[in-house]
């Protein structure tokens, strides 16, 4: 069970709303200055955040819409807005994949502002795995931490961006996309003979003889001996 995992690099700076430390008397304050440096995943609850504060104290579990990542932030999207679906497990992987680092995105919000597109910049990705969603390939959905214009941050799915790579992307383009019901398989009963075993090497040539004590030819070479598979 991971339950809690660093962000990526060790940390980054951003803020706190008062509110969600101090209670409603704070709203309207000075945001708090903070070190973001870890993620929680409850299944069925949002994202936290670990962060470090200025004044040296430590909060658990801050929701992400409480968090910014700039100082004059002050319009501030609802939760349900920022993280399309819950967390589904204690298990993640947390990642910050290179190609993507930094990339500017396009991102449609969910509810109650689901009619918004905004843009923003990748941080990292969440992926749950040891659950019944995530290893069903049309219901798995990893959540991409994005560090949006107007200072929050949102956790989306890939169905929810659109990623900015000047050399590369043209949005012009429709996007015409099935969802995914595929998985793969090596070793499947009807997609390979029952004659492929550990005795057939990848040729079709029955090397079973090596075992017997009898000869092989590989890569010019004649090996002989017991126990040669």
């Amino acid at each position: 069970m991971r339950l809690n995992a660093d962000w990526p690099g060790t940390h980054r700076y951003g803020y706190v709303r008062p509110e969600f430390l101090q209670g409603p008397d704070a709203i309207g304050q000075p945001l708090i200055p903070c070190a973001i440096f870890g993620l929680c995943s409850v299944p069925g609850r949002a994202l936290t955040f670990h962060v470090l504060l200025n004044n040296g104290a430590q909060y658990a579990r801050v929701p992400i819409q409480a968090l910014t990542h700039q100082a004059e932030a002050t319009d501030f999207y609802p939760l349900p807005a920022l993280q399309a679906w819950d967390c589904f497990a204690y298990d993640m992987a947390v990642h910050r994949y290179a190609y993507l680092a930094e990339r500017d995105v396009e991102v449609r919000l969910s509810e109650p502002c689901a009619s918004q597109m905004v843009t923003g910049q990748y941080c990292c990705t969440v992926d749950w795995y040891d659950n019944g969603y995530s290893d069903t390939p049309d219901q798995h959905k990893c959540a991409h931490i994005i560090a949006l214009e107007n200072g929050q941050f949102a956790a989306m799915p890939n169905n929810r961006l659109r990623w900015y790579d000047a050399s590369f992307t043209d949005w012009t383009q429709p996007i015409r996309l099935t969802v995914n019901t595929y998985i793969p398989y090596a070793e499947r009963l009807g997609l390979r003979s029952p004659k492929h075993t550990s005795h057939e090497d990848e040729h079709g040539k029955d090397t079973s003889m090596a075992a017997e004590g009898g000869t092989e030819p590989l890569g010019g070479i004649e090996r002989t001996g017991p126990g040669l598979v």
